[in-house]
């Protein structure tokens, strides 16, 4: 649905930065991860930071050092490994990149990290507010929220809650008070919840 970055004060553990865009692909595949290592290579740029984390799951390994061959292959599933052997590559050349920019080490930490857990709820933020443009155009449009968020119709918005380690994340996002908001568990996926947006009448 959308990728995201953000920059984080490690004090506050609040977001003094993020950025976004909408992504059209499988979010398993890999234009979403190349499209992430895009944007933290804007922060990059415009930021002097001490850590990057990328959402790989790979124990923190170094992406500016990793190698095809490496022991890292053993920490991921078939379908991973397929992934990114055909993304690995261009990972790695976006993390010298981003190394080179601002001196910070680049990590493969993936869910272990709450930085990532802010950018993936940055994530559904943008998503969010695309589909809502959307859906003011006449299109019914049904998404999936990440794990352990909830949205709430609130009239005039959508309230957007989310656990992260250190408490709920809350934000608001405006929407036209023509549209009909529907929130429901996700029958496919226990603890998981879908948002359908349906156009209304003005």
């Amino acid at each position: 649905m959308a990728s995201a970055a953000v920059v984080v004060d490690s004090e506050s553990k609040r977001v003094v930065w993020r950025t976004g865009k909408e992504v059209f692909s499988d979010p398993r595949g890999r234009s979403c991860i190349l499209e992430e290592l895009k944007l933290l290579l804007r922060a990059a740029e415009l930021f002097e930071v001490k850590e990057v984390h990328v959402d790989i799951t790979l124990g923190g390994k170094e992406l500016t050092t990793i190698t095809l061959n490496g022991a890292w292959r053993k920490k991921v599933s078939k379908e991973g490994l397929k992934y990114l052997e055909e993304i690995l590559p261009e990972v790695s050349r976006i993390a010298r990149e981003i190394r080179k920019f601002c001196g910070a080490r680049v990590l493969a930490i993936g869910k272990e990290s709450w930085a990532i857990r802010l950018a993936e709820i940055s994530a559904c933020v943008y998503g969010l507010k695309y589909l809502l443009r959307r859906a003011c155009n006449g299109e019914k449009l049904r998404v999936g929220l990440p794990r352990k968020c909830l949205a709430e119709d609130r009239g005039e918005c959508i309230l957007l809650r989310a656990e992260t380690p250190f408490g709920e994340y809350r934000e608001e996002i405006p929407r036209s008070e023509t549209l009909e908001i529907r929130v429901y568990e996700n029958p496919l996926v226990e603890e998981f919840y879908v948002v359908e947006i349906l156009p209304g009448s003005s």
